[in-house]
């Protein structure tokens, strides 16, 4: 009896180690996903890249409704105001396209996001809906994610 009292309390043991590891293991994990995600986030708020494409972005297209005729005209004009926008444009769109990819498999905490860049995430793709819908009626698999995380925000 005290045999199997034993085995029995060993098991109770080993079963307590390995849920106190799985929780461990669990919490760190969330925790690397959300110091990743706001390292991300402060990144988009302190490179100039980001900033510079999105005032870019907003100086060109002021007013327009973006399609891939603009867009074209815009690439092979003269005019720096109009080459900067189109790059502005595909900067912040290739980004929001790496964030809804992290969002949707996992890799970023998509509540911090989610208060976050929201609402760049939804302007930057509301003013190039046009552009996006005539790219994916070629492709559908162009900007799938950014699109499918756009959809996700309608009513938040």
């Amino acid at each position: 009896a005290s045999s199997a009292l034993n085995g029995v309390i060993g098991l109770f043991a080993i079963t307590a180690a390995a849920a106190g590891w799985g929780v461990s293991s669990w919490v760190a994990h969330r925790n690397t996903r959300s110091k990743h995600t706001l390292d991300i986030v402060a990144a988009r708020f302190s490179q100039p890249a980001f900033s510079q494409a999105l005032a870019d972005f907003n100086a060109g297209f002021v007013g327009l409704k973006i399609t891939e005729a603009l867009v074209a005209e815009f690439a092979t004009s003269h005019d720096p105001v109009k080459i900067n926008a189109v790059r502005g444009m595909r900067y912040l769109v290739n980004f929001f396209e790496f964030i809804s990819v992290g969002i949707i498999y996992g890799e970023f905490d998509e509540r911090i996001i989610a208060k976050t860049l929201r609402g760049n995430i939804r302007y930057v793709y509301d003013k190039c809906a046009g552009w996006i819908g005539e790219l994916q009626q070629r492709n559908p698999k162009t900007l799938e994610h950014f699109t499918r995380v756009r959809a996700h925000y309608e009513d938040l």
